[in-house]
């Protein structure tokens, strides 16, 4: 489970909990509702941050295939070429995934 997971199930549980302290107790509706608050400004921040990290292991990844097609120039052309051939054996005539109907 990603830790962005954890905390929206975390976030979740502890919603659920302040409901059911409510649901008893009318009196702690006030602090209940700043908590409410905070936990709705974490989760609303919570996707943005796995956005974040994603993109930032998408530029790491990129950034060390150019590393190593280009420390690597033979093995990199290599497993192209052998990647289109698996393609072309899987029934793709160019390697590139078939669109149905395109000529």
């Amino acid at each position: 489970m990603s830790q962005t997971t954890q905390q929206l199930e975390l976030g979740r549980q502890k919603i659920v909990e302040d409901l059911r302290v409510l649901r008893t107790d009318p009196e702690e509706m006030l602090p209940l509702r700043e908590r409410l608050g905070a936990h709705v400004d974490s989760l609303q921040s919570a996707p943005g941050d796995a956005q974040n990290a994603a993109q930032r292991r998408y530029r790491v990844a990129a950034a060390n295939t150019e590393r190593y097609g280009r420390h690597n120039p033979w093995r990199a052309i290599g497993i192209a070429g052998e990647r289109r051939i698996s393609a072309r054996r899987a029934g793709g005539a160019s390697g590139a995934p078939s669109i149905p109907g395109a000529a």
